[in-house]
């Protein structure tokens, strides 16, 4: 088993609009299929014990996303069990910790990842969340710039 991720993204706006988009099933389809001939849906049931399942990739083989939400604490943190399937019917269990922050006006997102096996899993997810995320930035700075 690997050492947690950690990543970590600064935002103009307060916690709540960082929340409520990273939480949103609109965002979530447009962040994950942004420059891909992807199929992306999600649906949320946001509160502790609620599902979020979120299908994205080639519709032909998509990858699937099974999320039950362990704390929810708007707009301050969320805990959640996610188990990710891939087309090969490859499967990965993690739990995933979303918290957010008011710093000096700004917000701080730091997302941390547990129970990821070590080597290429690792990898891939840290390189999944990491361009994730930069899209994530992108769009609510993006949005609150309208």
């Amino acid at each position: 088993m690997s050492p947690d991720i950690r990543l970590q993204r600064w935002f103009d706006v307060p916690p709540d609009v960082v929340f409520d988009a990273y939480t949103d099933p609109d965002a979530q389809r447009a962040l994950r299929s942004a420059g891909l001939d992807w199929v992306v849906e999600s649906k949320c049931d946001l509160r502790v014990g609620g599902e979020w399942i979120i299908r994205f990739g080639p519709a032909s083989a998509p990858y699937v996303e099974r999320n039950v939400f362990h704390a929810v604490d708007r707009p301050h943190r969320l805990v959640y069990a996610s188990t990710s399937e891939g087309p090969d019917g490859s499967r990965i269990e993690s739990l995933m910790e979303i918290s957010l922050e008011w710093l000096d006006g700004r917000t701080l997102l730091t997302l941390t990842l547990q129970g990821l096996p070590s080597g290429d899993v690792e990898l891939r997810f840290t390189q999944g969340w990491n361009e994730f995320l930069d899209g994530f930035v992108a769009r609510i700075q993006a949005r609150s710039a309208t």
